[in-house]
């Protein structure tokens, strides 16, 4: 599927662009803010994506190998590959898939 793919992206967060004077916690939560601004921006990008007429699709294959992506892609060290997107115009256009409704996947309270 990746040797055929017309576009590949891969996103990463810089574990640099946190301030080093942070501690233990506050880490962990400027990591967590990287991983969701990557996660966010992989989600807009597959939107305007869309809007433009192309296919897209979100793996985390690089979660599974992030030295090997490192290395295949010559990645400085401070880059976390987070998420891999193929992107290319469709071959075909599906149906779009009935959607559940709103009162199955919304629990209120």
């Amino acid at each position: 599927m990746l040797s055929d793919a017309p576009l590949l992206l891969v996103l990463c967060a810089d574990a640099t662009a946190a301030s080093p004077d942070l501690d233990a916690f506050r880490q962990n939560i400027e990591q967590q803010m990287a991983e969701q601004g990557v996660a966010a921006s992989a989600a807009t990008l597959l939107l305007a994506a869309h809007a433009a007429g192309l296919a897209g699709c979100w793996l985390s294959a690089p979660l599974f190998a992030p030295e090997e992506t490192r290395k295949s892609l010559r990645l400085p060290q401070s880059w976390q590959p987070q998420a891999l997107l193929i992107l290319g115009y469709p071959l075909h256009n599906p149906e779009k898939p009935v959607r559940r409704p709103l009162s199955e996947v919304t629990l209120w309270r």
